[in-house]
């Protein structure tokens, strides 16, 4: 078995996090089976909220955004994926506790921002929450970099880069919901990371580590661990195995340690 074999999802899952992804999942997935039904009862719109129906705060988040459908269907998996990924991190680092602040909060910012529009339109889909969760993640570890296909990219740039996009085509299509949603789920992110009661607990590993692999929100291994994968990775596989960034890399750890004896 190749010891660098790269994982895509978290080492471990706790039990919490579990079950809010399979209700999101599971809620998503009816409700795109009984989308009109689903998301006027269960979305949050401005007339719902009127007509009583206060759930409509916490529950639009578990509403897909469209009828169910395989681009629907793939949209979830992946924003699930990403979603698990880095909501492991922040619930190891910060336990059950403040990792649910962070999401019903977020919810619920979200939500507030929407309503302000008094729009008849129901606001449906996680995007607030998930926003809210890069933007913690990113606090939690800043001066981080994401390793993408080798690269290194600066995290604050990427999300940033990835939310603002978002905020800007919903701006260019007139979307006033979810860009006043969404824009308020990033903004109790960053608001969530300066609260000393929800954000204080050690970071255990972010310290000391300053890449991450974007697959996994895991940091990447240090230069030692490294060279062992990449030479067993030869050893089993060739040196057409590797990559011209893991070259690169293994070249400058030799460097170092030449320049260091």
């Amino acid at each position: 078995m190749d010891p660098y074999h790269r994982r895509y999802t978290p080492e471990t899952t706790p039990p919490f996090l579990r079950g809010i992804l399979f209700a999101f999942g599971l809620g998503s997935i009816l409700s795109g089976l009984f989308f009109r039904s689903a998301a006027f009862s269960f979305g949050l719109s401005y007339t719902g909220i009127l007509q009583g129906k206060v759930w409509q705060l916490f529950t639009y988040p578990f509403i897909l955004g469209a009828p169910l459908s395989w681009w629907s269907l793939i949209f979830l998996a992946l924003e699930l994926l990403f979603f698990w990924i880095y909501s492991a991190s922040i619930v190891e680092q910060k336990g059950n506790k403040s990792f649910f602040a962070l999401i019903a909060g977020a919810a619920l910012s979200a939500g507030l921002a929407s309503l302000i529009l008094k729009s008849p339109l129901p606001l449906t889909g996680m995007a607030p929450i998930f926003f809210a969760i890069l933007i913690a993640w990113m606090q939690l570890n800043r001066g981080a970099s994401l390793l993408i296909l080798g690269f290194s990219i600066k995290a604050g740039l990427l999300i940033g880069s990835f939310i603002g996009m978002d905020l800007l085509i919903h701006l260019s299509q007139n979307n006033w919901v979810p860009l006043a949603a969404n824009a308020g789920g990033a903004l109790f992110g960053w608001l969530y990371s300066k609260m000393p009661a929800l954000f204080s607990r050690r970071n255990t590993f972010s310290k000391e580590a300053k890449i991450f692999d974007i697959h996994s929100g895991r940091p990447v291994q240090d230069d030692d661990k490294f060279m062992d994968a990449m030479l067993a990775r030869i050893s089993l596989h060739g040196e057409g195995s590797l990559t011209p960034q893991e070259k690169k890399r293994m070249e400058q750890i030799s460097r170092n340690k030449n320049l260091s004896k």
